[in-house]
Parts: structure tokens; C-alpha cells; sequence
């Protein structure tokens, strides 16, 4: 699987079109474009912007296993998920109780 390949399936896992993906990693889209498509060669410190973006590193990017990206992936939005709950669970419960009249 070719970089600009690697990339476009890890930007779909965040569901994003590649106009957002480019405004988010700093690139005009015309070139994020021609990055997936492997139309251009890709300049390393649009390699680190991409990986920062999706989160993951540029190892695991450029080299790693896709399945294990997006196991990975999936842990870190779910741990997220989680944390957002607890937040909001530890907010509700420290609010003052309402007196019955």
C-alpha cells in the first residue's frame, strides 16, 4: 500500500473529506490531493503535519501495520469517549442537590 493510500484510509477512519484534512494539516487542497493520489512527492515536514493530524506517528505512518493503526486509533477515540463521560458524570455529581419543598 502506497503512502498517499495509508493516509486517505487513516483521514476516512476520522471522517473527514480532504478539504477539512487539508485546511487542518496546513496544505492547499489541490496538493493534499495529489498526496493521496501519490501525485507528488511528499516534502518531510508535510509528512510530520499529516501524522500529527491523524495522530499517529510518522513511523507508524510511513512503515507500520494499517490494522494496527486503526486498533490503535479506535483505543484512543475510546479513551476519549470515556474520559469526555467521566468529566461529565464527575460534573453532575458535584452540582448542588436540589431541595425538596
Amino acid at each position: 500500500m502506497d503512502i498517499g493510500d495509508k493516509i486517505r484510509s487513516i483521514r476516512e477512519t476520522k471522517r473527514l473529506n480532504q478539504l477539512e484534512f487539508a485546511e487542518i494539516v496546513g496544505i492547499p487542497s489541490a496538493t493534499y490531493s495529489r498526496l493521496e493520489r501519490n501525485g507528488d512527492k511528499i516534502r518531510f515536514d508535510h509528512i510530520q503535519a499529516i501524522a500529527n493530524a491523524l495522530e499517529v506517528d510518522v513511523q507508524e505512518m510511513l512503515f507500520g501495520d494499517l490494522a494496527l493503526v486503526f486498533e490503535r486509533q479506535e483505543l484512543t477515540d475510546l479513551k476519549r469517549r470515556v474520559e469526555k463521560l467521566e468529566s461529565a458524570a464527575f460534573q453532575v455529581s458535584e452540582q448542588p442537590k436540589k431541595q425538596k419543598p
